[in-house]
């Protein structure tokens, strides 16, 4: 009787895909550890990923930081403690789509995991890490809305993902990851308001039916840039269906073996 009992158990775990895997790629704590915040002298600030650890390498927004003339100083926050602050240029930048790779004479311990755009569905929920305001590194929680948005009125917002998820002054340029593996699939880009619009002063009247969504830089435009300006990232997979990493419950981690490249125009 008990052998039958454990076969229809192994039987039932098989029928609901067995025990589960564990997560895809990084956690949020390493996804945390990833972001920080980009200081644009004398005044205002977004945040930036890591992208390549080992040569100091972070995306963010080309709106962030400009075209290289801005001073930028990227701060720091290890283990809770004060941040260190250290000058960043601006090393390949694309105004057209937004998106500018940043160098700091420093090395990190993590950097994100680039996702696919097969891995993106409406519906799917996700989170972002940033810096709105003065609060410092917050996280905020929501769902794609859609994959394939266009702004009429900005040129920038092209193709890219409309997200219900909260957001600030400061955000340009943060990471959005899915929930389900921590994989980053799109920067944080610009607020995309609808509702009444007032007549008179031609702004959105507060009228309890204003929608606020974020425009998102989808992640396959994202590593079209990366490749075009030879910046190297990760990108996570099975190196065999079904097989992982027992020690650390996650898959194996390609890196893409490329150079930096001068600044893209």
């Amino acid at each position: 009787m008990y052998g039958i009992r454990m076969l229809t158990a192994c039987a039932f775990l098989a029928a609901c895909g067995g025990p589960a895997k564990g997560p895809e790629t990084p956690r949020v704590d390493d996804n945390l550890e990833s972001t920080h915040r980009v200081d644009v002298l004398p005044q205002g600030h977004g945040s930036a990923v890591v992208i390549d650890a080992e040569k100091g390498l972070l995306l963010t927004c080309q709106h962030v930081v400009g075209d290289g003339q801005r001073k930028l100083v990227l701060n720091i926050a290890v283990g809770g403690g004060e941040p260190s602050a250290y000058p960043a240029t601006v090393v390949a930048s694309n105004k057209k789509i937004d998106l500018a790779v940043i160098k700091v004479e420093r090395r990190f311990e993590r950097a994100v995991v680039l996702g696919e755009l097969s891995d993106l569905h409406v519906l799917d929920e996700i989170y972002n890490l940033g810096f709105p305001y003065d609060l410092g590194e917050v996280g905020g929680k929501g769902a794609i809305k859609a994959l394939d948005y266009d702004d009429p009125e900005h040129e920038a917002i092209k193709d890219a993902i409309l997200a219900e998820i909260s957001d600030g002054p400061g955000t340009s340029g943060s990471g959005v990851f899915l929930t389900r593996s921590g994989k980053m699939i799109g920067i944080m880009q610009a607020i995309v308001p609808r509702g009444n619009i007032d007549p008179k002063t031609g702004l959105l009247q507060n009228d309890g039916r204003q929608v606020i969504f974020r425009a998102v830089i989808r992640i396959d435009v994202i590593r079209k840039f990366l490749d075009g300006a030879n910046v190297t990232y990760l990108t996570a997979f099975p190196k065999n269906p079904g097989v992982w990493n027992v020690a650390s419950g996650t898959p194996a981690l390609e890196q893409v073996k490329i150079t930096i490249a001068p600044r893209v125009q």
